[in-house]
C-alpha cells in the first residue's frame, strides 16, 4: 500500500530521532515542507536519457570477455560474460563498471555515449585516444580488445598516493594517463619487434654476429604473425596516452575524491565525500582539502575560487519556477496554502530579498562576498558551474542543502541502499526523490536510468512516472 502523508511524516520523525541519537544535525524542517508541499502537485516524472551504445559484433564479444578476464573482472570463466552485448564509448557496460578502466573492441565505439555521466571525467583522455590513437584502435581490435587502467596524476605524483607523499604535491592542472594493450600484450610485443628490427637495420653487420638478437626478432615475428597475419599492415604506434585536465575523480574504498584546479587562482582543491585520506599533520601544503558533507562552507570556498558563480538570472528563474509550483499546488488543493508552509514561505521571502540585493550589486567579487553570508538553502538557488567541465556539474548537486538530493546524486550509495531496502523504505526513497527534483537540472540520469531498467514495474506501481528518450 502506498504510504500516506501521515506515514511519511512519521518516517521523518523517526529519522530525526535516530540522527539526534547519533549526534548528527536535525533534518531541516524545510526538507519536510518540500515533501509535503510537493504532495499537492502531480509527482515529478523521472527523466531518462537512454545512452546510445555500441553493439558487439562477431568475435567482439569474445574479445571483450578475454579483456575483462585479464583485468580480473570476471568471477568465473570467459563464457560467464557472454550475455554482454553492448558497450559505451569507453568500454563500460553498466553504471557500476570500474570508473578507471578503458576498454576498446572497435574504433566505432566513438559513436556511443557514456553509460554513466560519472565517467565523463575521462573525456579529455578518450579524445586523445580516438584522435592520436585511431590507427591503433582500427588495427589491433580486429583480433583482440585493447584496455588499460587510467592513472590520474599531478605532475608525476599518482593521486592515489598523495596521502603517502603529501610533500610532493605541487600546484597545477592534473593529467590522465593510460597504457593500452591486449590480453596477450600484442601491442607491446609489436613495438619490441619494431625496436629490434630498427637496431638490426642501424647496424646489420654487428647484428649478424648477435644470434640472441636475431633469435629474439624471429620469435617475436613468428608469434605476432600467427596472431595478426601479415605484419606489414601494422605500424608501431604509441600505446601510451595522456591528457591535461582541470578536474578528475578518484575513488577509494572510503571516499569519492573530486580533484579540481582553479586556474584563475592557481589553486588545487580536493572535495572529499567520505573519509579523508589526510590527517591534519599530513595534508599537502598546496592542496585545499574541503569536506563534502560540510556543503555550505565548501560551496562558498568553490565560489571564491571561481569554480562556481553567482547569477541573478538563475535566481530569477528559480523564483519564477517556485512561484508557478506554489500556484499550481494552491489550485490543486482548491484552497489557499498561505500559512501552511511557513518555512517554504520564508525561503521565498529570502530568495526575493536576495534577488533585490543582487540587482544592486554588479561587481562579481562583491556578489561572492554577499553570497558567503547567506544560508545554504538560499545560496543553492543562485549558483551555477562557471565551466562546462562535467565533473563540476556532477559535484554541484552533491553539495545541496537538501539531504534527499545529496543522497540521490550519490549514485553508487543510492543503488546500494535502495537494493537493500524494504519495499516500504524504497517507496519512501522514491517519494523523497520526486519531491526534491523540482527542476530539470536536479535529475540524476544515472539513478533514473538504473531505476527504469531494473525496477520499472515497482516504481510505476508506486506512482513514479518515467519520461524516457534516446
Amino acid at each position: 500500500m502506498e504510504p500516506t502523508l501521515k506515514d511519511l511524516l512519521e518516517l521523518h520523525k523517526l529519522r530525526r530521532l535516530s540522527r539526534r541519537r547519533r549526534g548528527e544535525p536535525d533534518t531541516s524542517r524545510l526538507e519536510e515542507e518540500f515533501l509535503l508541499f510537493s504532495s499537492q502537485l502531480p509527482k515529478s516524472a523521472l527523466t531518462v536519457q537512454i545512452p546510445k551504445q555500441y553493439t558487439l559484433e562477431g568475435d567482439e564479444r569474445q574479445h571483450f570477455a578475454e579483456a575483462l578476464e585479464s583485468l580480473g573482472l570476471l568471477p568465473g570463466t570467459v563464457p560467464a560474460n557472454s550475455a554482454v552485448t553492448t558497450v559505451d564509448i569507453s568500454g563500460a557496460t553498466h553504471l557500476l563498471f570500474p570508473y578507471d578502466v578503458l576498454l576498446f573492441v572497435s574504433d566505432k565505439q566513438l559513436a556511443a555515449d557514456h553509460v554513466s555521466t560519472e565517467r565523463s571525467y575521462l573525456n579529455p583522455l578518450i579524445e586523445q585516444i580516438y584522435t592520436k590513437g585511431r590507427a591503433l584502435l582500427m588495427d589491433f581490435t580486429i583480433h583482440e580488445a585493447l584496455f588499460g587502467n587510467v592513472v590520474a596524476k599531478r605532475d608525476k605524483l599518482d593521486l592515489q598516493e598523495v596521502h603517502l607523499f603529501p610533500e610532493r604535491f605541487k600546484q597545477g592542472p592534473y593529467e590522465l594517463h593510460v597504457e593500452l594493450d591486449t590480453p596477450r600484450q600484442t601491442v607491446r610485443q609489436f613495438r619490441s619487434l619494431a625496436d629490434v628490427l630498427e637496431e638490426i637495420g642501424s647496424n646489420p653487420e654487428s647484428s649478424l654476429l648477435n644470434p640472441a638478437l636475431l633469435k629474439q626478432a624471429t620469435a617475436l615475428a613468428l608469434g605476432l604473425r600467427e596472431r595478426l597475419g601479415s605484419l606489414s599492415r601494422y605500424s608501431p604506434a604509441s600505446q601510451t596516452f595522456a591528457s591535461q585536465t582541470n578536474s578528475c575523480l578518484v575513488r577509494t574504498e572510503e571516499a569519492d575524491l573530486f580533484y579540481l584546479y582553479a586556474p584563475l587562482h592557481n589553486r588545487n582543491v580536493l572535495v572529499c565525500f567520505g573519509s579523508s585520506p589526510f590527517n591534519p599533520a599530513n595534508k599537502p601544503a598546496d592542496l585545499m582539502v574541503l569536506d563534502g558533507s560540510n556543503y555550505q562552507s565548501t560551496l562558498i570556498k568553490l565560489l571564491e575560487l571561481g569554480i562556481f558563480q553567482v547569477s541573478q538570472q538563475v535566481l530569477k528563474l528559480r523564483i519564477e519556477d517556485l512561484t508557478k509550483m506554489y500556484e499550481r499546488a494552491s489550485r490543486a488543493a482548491s484552497t489557499s496554502l498561505r500559512g501552511l508552509y511557513p518555512d517554504f514561505e520564508g525561503l521565498m521571502g529570502q530568495l526575493r530579498t536576495a534577488e533585490d540585493t543582487l540587482e544592486r550589486i554588479v561587481n562579481p567579487d562583491a556578489r561572492r562576498a554577499y553570497a558567503a553570508g547567506i544560508t545554504a538553502e538560499v545560496l543553492e538557488f543562485m549558483v551555477y558551474p562557471n565551466t562546462e567541465d562535467p565533473v563540476v556539474h556532477e559535484l554541484l548537486p552533491r553539495l545541496s542543502w537538501n539531504r534527499a538530493l545529496r543522497e540521490y546524486h550519490n549514485t553508487r550509495q543510492f543503488i546500494r541502499v535502495f537494493s537493500a531496502a524494504t519495499d516500504e523504505n524504497k517507496r519512501a526513497m522514491l517519494d523523497e526523490v520526486t519531491a526534491s527534483t523540482m527542476f530539470r537540472n536536479q535529475q540524476n540520469n544515472n539513478v533514473n536510468q538504473w531505476l527504469y531498467q531494473q525496477h520499472r514495474d515497482f516504481c510505476e506501481a508506486a506512482g513514479i512516472k518515467f519520461v524516457a528518450s534516446g
